[in-house]
């Protein structure tokens, strides 16, 4: 199993990536894929969301099922319309105010109380 994301420096069209169930503890090593469109790393070891500033093409991203806390490093992808953030340790809803297309949120087996701050996704179809 993977523990970093290295070896993709020629994939610069490409447009899925998924790398789940491996140990991987850090998004990094894929700012130049720039056409990604959905980047799948359900079931690592991260606990931040970051790295993923180029990347302003997503569509689809699955953090599900990793140790995020904190939902934030997101800025940068306006396009986002599924976000997958299940079985995580996040607490407190927020930080979705710069991915106002999400359609699908999935929040579930976290550790919030309240389900809050959804006026930023005026687009959200499906919450669970």
């Amino acid at each position: 199993r993977l523990r970093k994301i290295e070896g993709f420096d020629h994939l610069t069209r490409t447009t899925y990536l998924c790398l789940r169930q491996n140990f991987i503890r850090v998004i990094e090593g894929i700012a130049h894929m720039t056409e990604l469109e959905t980047l799948d790393l359900r079931d690592n070891e991260l606990s931040l969301i970051q790295g993923l500033d180029s990347l302003t093409k997503l569509k689809s991203l699955d953090l599900s099922y990793n140790s995020i806390r904190k939902v934030q490093g997101i800025d940068h992808q306006p396009d986002v319309e599924e976000l997958y953030l299940a079985n995580n340790k996040i607490k407190k809803m927020g930080g979705f105010e710069h991915v106002p297309k999400v359609k699908l949120l999935e929040l579930g087996a976290n550790r919030m109380r309240v389900i809050e701050n959804l006026e930023c996704l005026p687009c959200l179809e499906k919450l669970y």
